[in-house]
This record gives structure tokens, sequence and C-alpha cells, in this order.
């Protein structure tokens, strides 16, 4: 009687493989970015740190007007940076959660396009699209109230032939 399977073994498996985590396959694996400090990839640490190491450069410069230390300048330009990425990835890490991959890069570089800093690579007029030429009658639905308004006028308007006038 043990040897034999019973239905709730059978319920039992399916609600284990509905626990296990669901596997990416490795084709994903390969076509992403890895991620290098706490989900953040090596791109964007780059801008990161591009972005972090003038500005605590530029604060040490500041205490070093302050106090006349040297000393005091090498404090945040060789920790600032680190603290900045450490901080900074764990900030990207809860903005990133459930976004698709390279999200944010897409959208930055959209951001940089919309106010003129670089060139777009994505489609991006907003409004209708022209054939170059206008159309005599229009493409939505002839039951739509809101579409379809200027149809239903010319329909009730009665016309006038050319011999009426």
């Amino acid at each position: 009687m043990s040897g034999t399977p019973t239905a709730s073994d059978d319920t039992q498996r399916s609600a284990e493989r509905s626990q296990a985590p669901e596997r990416v396959p490795l084709t994903h694996r390969v076509n992403v970015e890895p991620s290098v400090l706490r989900g953040m990839t090596v791109t964007e640490a780059k801008v990161m740190a591009a972005i972090s190491i003038p500005v605590c450069l530029l604060l040490g410069v500041v205490l070093l007007l302050f106090t006349g230390l040297w000393q005091l300048m090498l404090l945040p330009a060789i920790f600032g940076p680190i603290a900045a990425l450490w901080f900074g990835s764990a900030k990207l890490q809860d903005l990133k959660r459930g976004r698709p991959d390279g999200y944010y890069t897409q959208a930055l570089h959209l951001w940089f396009a919309r106010k003129g800093l670089s060139k777009s690579r994505f489609l991006t007029h907003h409004g209708q699209w022209s054939l170059g030429r206008s159309l005599p009658f229009s493409l939505s639905h002839p039951l739509d109230p809101q579409a379809g308004r200027s149809l239903w006028r010319r329909l009730a308007r009665p016309r006038r032939t050319p011999h009426e006038s």
C-alpha cells in the first residue's frame, strides 16, 4: 500500500512545484549586463562614480579652504565616492525592483533627448502620424458617438443638389 501513489501525494507534489522559484532561461542571462554591486550594473556604477567623484572632490576643496589641512581634502575624495556607490546602489535597487532590464538606462536617454542633450534613438513623435494627404472619411467605428459626430451630422443634414439653390 505504501508503494502506490495517492491523490494527496499528487497535490503535495504540485504544491511543492508551485512554491519552487521560477528559473530564468540561460539566454536571458547572456543578453543582460551583469550586476556588480547590490544589483547595480557596471554602466550604472560608472555614471554614479563620474558624478560623485567631482562632487566629493569639490567638498574636499571647501574643507581645505576652511581648515587649511590638506588631509581633510583626501577624506571626502576617497571615502565619499565609496559611500555614494554603496548608498546609491541601495536606492537604485529599490527603484529598479519590478522593472525590466535596461529600463532606467532607456528612461535616462529619453530624458536627455527631450532636453536636447542627445539625439534620440527611439521614436518620440507625439501626435498623429500623417500620410501626406487627407481622407474624405473617418477610420473610426461608425457607431462611436464621440468620433463619428461629424459623420452623423453629415448623414442627418439633407444634401442640396446644384439645381436646388
